[in-house]
């Protein structure tokens, strides 16, 4: 099984596995904070499994992820399958491995070498001699660089979930002012981070917020709440002015109260931003656009 940006519904799932598990996600995904919390919950169980982080927001990973996750499970499928032949798949894991390998050395990157090694000392263990992988990957664990990261990483996983809880109270308390100062400074306190590690805690924030400003105002749009979804619209555009979704949903704000014009322009937007689902514009019950109207909606691609 390949999990994409989430985990399980439940940890009494944990121990129930009986499958492959490969898991991936962005460091800047907001279910990020899932996906560790569910590998340290792995890690006490038999389940044979890999995470995989990747430079990336709640999205599809890319194709070097994907790549490993097939290799993964292949070489996972054929420990049960003694008559295989698994020595060109192994040929063929090894020479990409140290393609990686290769590029991470020569950008000293110090952290991406650590994450290779052990890869390569999960993922052939049952395949080929994995010592050389083992040792080189416990010697760069005790690099002061690798040591740092890990250091800062756990620190700032530790204070993310309070914040987190922190923003969704507020969601309905604050003002649509407050959100913008908070906004603000969380935009601030991730350009004067101090570390790799505390910017992507506070760009996950930002994520996060762009999540539940979304799941507020979507909501309060299907109950025809117009003074609440305006509130939490301005805080969704703030948080995530490039997402598409903020102008559809202004769009969707604007329909209900006959503001066609207005609600026209949103649209033109959201689809210069990057939507393309213009099914669901034609189905929408909100929407009385025109033939005419929904062309010059498909027009703002170009």
């Amino acid at each position: 099984m390949i999990g994409c940006s989430a985990g399980l519904p439940n940890k009494d799932m944990v121990d129930k596995i009986n499958f492959s598990y490969f898991l991936t996600a962005g460091n800047i995904d907001f279910n990020y904070l899932e996906l560790k919390s569910l590998t340290k919950e792995l890690k006490n169980s038999n389940t044979n499994f890999y995470f995989m982080e990747f430079d990336g927001i709640h999205e599809w990973p890319p194709l070097n992820v994907m790549k490993e996750a097939i290799y993964f499970l292949y070489f996972n499928a054929q420990k049960k399958d003694e008559s295989s032949n698994k020595s060109a798949l192994v040929e063929s894991y090894i020479s990409y491995e140290n393609t990686q390998l290769n590029k991470a050395v020569s950008q000293n990157n110090i952290l991406e070498q650590v994450n290779i090694y052990e890869r390569m000392s999960i993922f052939l263990k049952n395949n080929t001699s994995t010592n050389n992988y083992k040792n080189k990957y416990k010697q760069l664990c005790n690099n002061s660089i690798y040591k740092l990261h890990q250091k800062n990483n756990e620190m700032f996983l530790q204070m993310e979930p309070s914040l987190q809880a922190e923003l969704a109270s507020n969601i309905t308390a604050k003002d649509s002012k407050w959100w913008s100062n908070k906004i603000d400074e969380i935009i601030q306190s991730s350009r004067m981070a101090k570390s790799k590690e505390e910017k992507l805690m506070h760009l996950r924030l930002l994520n996060y917020m762009s999540l539940i400003s979304f799941m507020y105002a979507d909501n309060a749009l299907k109950n025809n709440k117009l003074d609440e979804s305006q509130k939490y619209l301005s805080i969704y555009e703030k948080v995530d002015p490039n997402n598409s979704e903020v102008y559809y949903l202004q769009a969707v704000f604007y329909a209900k109260q006959n503001k066609n014009d207005l609600a026209l322009v949103s649209l033109e937007k959201a689809v210069s931003k990057g939507f393309d689902d213009f099914e669901r514009i034609r189905n929408d019950n909100n929407f009385h656009f025109s033939e005419i109207e929904l062309e010059l909606i498909r027009n703002a691609q170009k």
